[in-house]
């Protein structure tokens, strides 16, 4: 992909309406949006290679983690 390209979706992926992140499949927070950011509370630098769980309510978060991995 060429580098007008990245910039290109970068500005998509920033200017979403909504909370949006990139996953790895590691399950590590790859990216967050300026929504996503806000609405959960943090700021981006927080958020990257941290766990997605990180974000899950601590109840739901071990079968959180099963999921992801059936999705993969």
């Amino acid at each position: 992909m060429s580098e007008l390209s990245d910039r290109r979706l970068f500005g998509l992926f920033e200017a979403a309406p909504d909370a949006m992140l990139c996953v790895t499949a590691e399950g590590r927070i790859a990216l967050a949006n300026a929504q996503a950011a806000r609405l959960f509370g943090y700021r981006r630098e927080e958020l990257a290679d941290q766990p997605v769980e990180m974000l899950v309510p601590e109840a739901l978060r071990a079968v959180h983690i099963r999921h992801r991995a059936e999705y993969l």
